[in-house]
């Protein structure tokens, strides 16, 4: 059985410490691109924007089999974002290590959330 906190710090880790934030518009030359996994380099740089970093993340923690989410937020500066869940926690390349989704209430209006599977439908959270 695998300690999951201590692989999504793990996770997240990793790939912050490889990720250059570089915006969609810059990178792809369309305002909204979000990466399919086999794009996403399993070393070396990552290159993306917010979507590329939790779509990262969030093929590590398949390999694991270790459940997760895509979360659409607000910032508190009113805009879109892209975070991973995991029970509680949430990778986010705005924060060094791994924060938990209360402490982040404040900051963020959690707007909708996807399945767990590839393909599965995304749900409104109230």
């Amino acid at each position: 059985m695998i300690d999951t906190i201590s692989e999504i710090k793990k996770i997240h880790r990793d790939i912050f410490t490889r990720f250059k934030y570089i915006p969609d518009k810059v990178l792809w030359g369309i305002d909204e691109h979000w990466e399919k996994e086999d794009e996403i380099p399993d070393t070396g740089v990552i290159k993306g924007d917010c979507d590329c970093f939790a779509l990262a993340c969030r093929k590590e923690c398949r390999k694991l089999d270790i459940p997760s989410r895509l979360v659409h937020v607000i910032t508190e500066t009113e805009e879109g974002h892209l975070v991973l869940s995991v029970e509680d926690w949430i990778l986010d390349n705005r924060y060094t290590s791994i924060m938990r989704k209360r402490d982040l209430d404040e900051l963020y209006k959690w707007i909708r959330i996807s399945g767990y599977e590839k393909g599965d439908p995304w749900h409104m959270i109230e």
